[in-house]
């Protein structure tokens, strides 16, 4: 939800840590019945917008924007639920090949995505940015839930892309295989290449 091109910002704990870094589909992540991680319903979107941008420094998209993006496409924002409260999310963009090309280029208009840059609701996707990550204590096992979905079949071809802008953003995305990427726009933009993993290991 974060309102400027390159930024994500997160409370999350690393999950996991692969000792070479770089191969997110090798993680085993292990879900729990403490914390409910689900789309977001549209009567939560105001709480969580106000949840997040009072957890994260730095600007969110506008609520009708995070509005309609998870209307669009339901799996665009995730809740985590603890004792029937709401205790974190994780935003995400699902993008198409136009949307990796002006992520890499800087431009994206990260507060309010262009429609022609995002894949259709069930269609695999070029890539998945982490657009917001809010997630202190319990929250992170619902966090682990969303990764341990984005290594199903229709999202293991799509790079992983985030721009952490706080020390342990930069620690989450380091522990699940991101690497800075070079000759970008985005200061700090970082990827998890994927398909080079899939071809390690076809």
């Amino acid at each position: 939800m974060n309102a400027h091109a390159g930024a994500m910002g997160t409370k999350a704990v690393s999950l996991a840590h692969h000792p070479t870094g770089r191969d997110f589909d090798s993680i085993t992540f292990v879900d729990s019945a403490d914390v409910l991680a689900r789309p977001a319903l549209p009567t939560e979107i105001s709480q969580l917008c106000a949840l997040v941008g009072g957890g994260i420094d730095a600007p969110i998209a506008p609520e009708p924007v995070v509005a309609a993006l998870s209307a669009r496409d339901p799996e665009s924002l995730w809740a985590f639920e603890r004792d029937g409260r709401l205790i974190g999310a994780f935003a995400l963009l699902k993008l198409n090949a136009i949307g990796v090309a002006r992520l890499v280029a800087g431009h994206m208009t990260m507060g309010n995505p262009a429609t022609e840059t995002l894949a259709e609701p069930g269609e695999a996707p070029a890539g998945v940015y982490f657009w917001a990550l809010l997630a202190r204590g319990r929250a992170r096992l619902g966090v682990s839930r969303v990764l341990r979905w984005l290594q199903e079949p229709q999202l293991r071809r799509a790079d992983l892309w985030a721009t952490p802008v706080t020390p342990d953003g930069q620690r989450f995305v380091d522990n699940l295989g991101f690497l800075p990427v070079a000759g970008t726009a985005v200061p700090g933009l970082c990827r998890n290449t994927r398909h080079l993993n899939l071809k390690r290991t076809a």
